[in-house]
């Protein structure tokens, strides 16, 4: 089993597989490969957590939601409290040899994960968020709880951090593999080869 997030604002159980993050866009519609190069961030059979060079843990309150290796993955839980703050970082500034994120070439970030559980205390946040901003700082924050993905909005697409468009969607059920694909001013998250939902960055 695996858990991880990126700094999530309320209590999850989340477990994680694998991440990466690639610049070759085959196979992703209507995004086209930019130079077949791919950083391969996390690998569960690596029989380890998440760790440095690559990503970087951040927790608050420090050693409150430690991550642990479990039957093949990474598995974080913050469900300790309201207050526990979890998840990890990759950037150009964090990362050896991490791509400029050109979002007008298009990019896309894959990764392997289950939500087992998820609490929120308001309609507007989640457990456990996924966070992808390209060279520029344009981006999207996708949302996860047990039943729905959604997208938060902006001063442009319905107001600063506000529920904006989503899909109900399963997240319990297993690991999925979900591919974000940024593509200009547009995001597409594909769940098992599958596109669900797509928005404005």
């Amino acid at each position: 089993m695996s858990k991880t997030g990126i700094l999530p604002a309320l209590p999850f159980i989340l477990l994680f597989g694998t991440a990466l993050f690639s610049l070759d866009g085959k196979g992703v519609p209507g995004i086209p490969s930019v130079n077949g190069k791919t950083l391969i961030l996390y690998d569960a059979a690596s029989g380890t957590v998440p760790g440095t060079p690559l990503m970087n843990f951040n927790d608050f309150p420090p050693g409150v939601a430690l991550p642990a290796y479990s039957e093949g993955a990474t598995v974080m839980d913050t469900t300790s409290g309201m207050d526990t703050y979890a998840g990890w970082v990759a950037s150009g500034a964090t990362t050896p040899g991490f791509p400029l994120l050109d979002r007008t070439a298009g990019f896309q970030v894959q990764l392997a994960i289950q939500v087992e559980a998820e609490s929120h205390t308001s309609n507007h946040r989640s457990g456990f968020s996924l966070i992808i901003l390209s060279e520029d700082t344009r981006g999207i924050e996708l949302a996860f709880w047990q039943n729905e993905i959604w997208a938060q909005s902006d001063d442009n697409t319905g107001g600063l951090f506000k529920h904006g468009e989503g899909i109900a969607f399963a997240t319990t059920t297993g690991l999925i593999d979900y591919q974000v694909a940024i593509l200009d001013d547009t995001y597409t998250l594909t769940a098992d080869t599958r596109p669900i939902l797509t928005g404005p960055l």
